[in-house]
């Protein structure tokens, strides 16, 4: 398995390592403000963590037409396509289905990361058009993943992972979100 590739974006995966992964919606957000937050992170004038909070900070306001998450029968499609592999390709750590994207936290990954992410992406592409009538391409090609370094920032992410809805005004309490899950042996919330 490689350790390194390259698509839009450089892409690391010591094996045995924690990965907390984020896909998206096509559409579900202007160009301009991804080339805008790019622009900003090129010439230094935000961190990579706050390029990250800024991105998820827009996904969470974004007003697209391409919420197709909100609906209960395409985010049962993720949402039993993330448990799917749960073992066979992963061990799953955490996850949030958001109305137009995705977090999700795994470890000891049986493939590349890619491969993992191409298969969840090309499945639930197809059975989510269906049921939505539509065609089309469904989720933006590239997606954010990041090495989580050690059990505090594993800590922080699935906190933030988990409360990503009621920060979004989407829930009052994490426990209200139905697509969230998270390990109980590690959920820092309980």
């Amino acid at each position: 398995m490689k350790t390194e590739y390259y698509r839009k974006l450089p892409h690391f995966q010591p094996e045995g390592a924690v990965f907390s992964i984020v896909f998206r919606l096509k559409g579900s957000l202007p160009s301009q403000i991804i080339e805008n937050l790019k622009e900003e992170k090129k010439l230094n004038l935000i961190s990579d963590s706050d390029y990250f909070k800024m991105f998820d900070s827009f996904l969470d306001k974004s007003n697209s037409a391409n919420n197709y998450l909100e609906n209960p029968a395409v985010a049962d499609i993720v949402k039993t396509s993330i448990h799917f592999l749960d073992k066979k390709e992963y061990n799953l750590i955490c996850y949030c289905i958001m109305p137009n994207h995705v977090h999700l936290i795994i470890e000891k990954c049986k493939k590349e990361l890619y491969r993992i992410l191409q298969s969840i992406k090309a499945y639930t592409a197809r059975e989510a058009n269906k049921a939505l009538a539509r065609t089309g391409k469904f989720w933006q090609s590239e997606s954010y993943d990041h090495v989580i370094k050690d059990d505090n920032e594993l800590e922080n992410a699935m906190v933030y992972i988990l409360n990503n809805p009621a920060n979004a005004n989407l829930v009052l309490d994490w426990k209200d979100w139905k697509y969230s899950y998270c390990d109980d042996h590690l959920n820092p919330l309980m």
